[in-house]
């Protein structure tokens, strides 16, 4: 959730290549994480943890995918990824992926949801 929740405040991107690294290593050590660069993916200035990334890549592939709708007050309240249009934006960019990797990917879906509705209020 914590990626998604990133991707939506804008703080997906950050210190680049070994500085990012460096900071999910110090973090991972300060919560007693037993954690290596070699565990590590840099990916864009981020680095992720290498089995979380298919399903960052999947989600990233899927973020203009999002059902929104506008209530009465003026906001708009997202309500998750189009399902239906997923499957194609998955194919169009060469991603596929497990029943355990969609699971990631919606754990994402679920903290990209939170913040862009929270930001909203």
């Amino acid at each position: 959730m914590g990626a998604g929740r990133a991707w939506a405040t804008g703080a997906l991107s950050g210190p680049d290549g070994d500085d990012a690294v460096d900071e999910v290593l110090r973090d991972a050590e300060a919560f007693g994480i037993d954690l290596t660069a070699e565990n590590l993916a840099p990916q864009a200035g981020i680095a992720v943890w290498r089995q979380n990334l298919p399903a960052l890549e999947a989600f990233l592939a899927m973020t203009t995918q999002w059902n929104c709708i506008g209530l009465a007050t003026g906001k708009v309240l997202a309500l998750g990824l189009n399902y239906a249009a997923a499957p194609a934006a998955l194919q169009l960019a060469g991603i596929e992926i497990t029943p355990a990797t969609w699971a990631d990917v919606q754990l994402i879906e679920r903290g990209a949801r939170d913040a862009m509705n929270e930001a909203g209020k």
